[in-house]
């Protein structure tokens, strides 16, 4: 999956812009939805789209699940596709605003802003640039896993981070944390456990679970300084070829199943954390002052964003999304420096 779905997507997005619609299509109440994920039917976006499926159905949309096409593919048949935000952000810079590290405080702050001004301002960047978004889908939100205990940014100098597509916001906050990035293409879950015996990883529970993390690393930092979400989107003249009627279920259904995606996240991202516990691995928090201390090393905020972005841009975006979350934060409890059932204070690794 590594490198046949989200390694070669770009090639995949970049047909899909210029793809044809047949004129058969504009009269079809079935609805093909393509998932760029991995090929386990557990994951949540299939199961996502798998409820989606559900629901259309009582609106009188039959909608297919299947795979996203492979690397090569000339034709462009499917009407959705499921993908990482950060995919399309190679084609929409404006959605890097959603990668900002420890910017969201947490999902909560994520969906006040994608449910508000900013949701709007991105859905007119991607229609600007040819794309329809119809709907956000989480993951959950960044943790370090790794040999050491990575709660405080002190101690990620000179670690190594992989990363498995590209990400040009992990690559720099990486730098500013002193800690270096290393892209890698796996073609597989023991290529990445090869390479973690000896480097660390910035990813979603949900992900050190199916990575299986656990079996080369010691320890996780619950820094959720980083929001992973994916988009459903379409080509924008595949999506305003198709019926009114069609469009309009297909978004009832998608605003139906927002409120159940986003607990299921909640429920999954839980459970592999219990997992998680389970199998060994040492959890630490991360108290307020180190949160301060991570976002203290990083730079102005724009400069950690797409150049395709001017630097008013960048402001504009980002002054947008803070506005969205003052409400949230104003609301949100500091998190515990020792919650009970932390792991103790770790003196060799300070």
């Amino acid at each position: 999956m590594y490198r046949t779905r989200l390694g070669t997507l770009l090639l995949v997005l970049i047909t899909a812009a210029s793809a044809a619609v047949p004129a058969s299509a504009t009269e079809s109440k079935t609805v093909r939805i393509a998932v760029a994920g991995p090929d386990d039917e557990s994951h949540f976006a299939w199961a996502a789209a798998r409820e989606l499926k559900r629901v259309a159905a009582g609106k009188g949309i039959e909608v297919n699940v299947e795979p996203a096409p492979l690397a090569g593919s000339s034709e462009i048949a499917w009407d959705l596709m499921v993908m990482p935000v950060r995919s399309l952000a190679t084609q929409v810079p404006a959605l890097e605003i959603l990668e900002l590290p420890f910017f969201y405080p947490s999902l909560a702050a994520v969906h006040a802003n994608l449910d508000g001004p900013l949701g709007e301002r991105l859905d007119a960047e991607a229609s600007q640039r040819g794309w329809k978004m119809v709907a956000f889908w989480d993951e959950g939100m960044h943790i370090f896993s790794g040999l050491k205990r990575f709660d405080r940014v002190r101690n990620l100098k000179a670690r190594e981070f992989l990363i498995t597509r590209p990400d040009p916001i992990a690559e720099r906050q990486f730098r500013y944390w002193k800690a270096d990035a290393r892209r890698i293409q796996p073609e597989n879950r023991e290529a990445v456990l090869r390479e973690c015996l000896i480097a660390n990883r910035a990813t979603t529970l949900q992900e050190v679970t199916r990575e299986q993390l656990y079996r080369v690393h010691l320890a996780m930092s619950l820094t959720h300084h980083r929001y992973e979400g994916w988009v459903v989107v379409a080509p924008l003249d595949r999506w305003m070829q198709s019926p009114a009627s069609t469009r309009e279920a297909l978004e009832a259904a998608l605003t139906e199943i927002r409120a159940w995606q986003r607990r299921d996240t909640e429920h999954r991202e839980a459970a592999a954390l219990a997992e998680l516990k389970r199998l060994g691995m040492t959890i630490y928090d991360v108290d307020t002052t180190e949160r301060e201390a991570f976002a203290a090393a990083l730079p102005d905020r724009t400069e950690l964003m797409s150049n395709q972005l001017s630097p008013a841009q960048a402001r504009e975006l980002i002054d947008l999304a803070s506005a969205g979350t003052t409400a949230v934060v104003a609301a949100a409890s500091p998190p515990s420096a020792q919650p009970a059932g932390a792991a103790p204070p770790d003196p060799q690794n300070h």
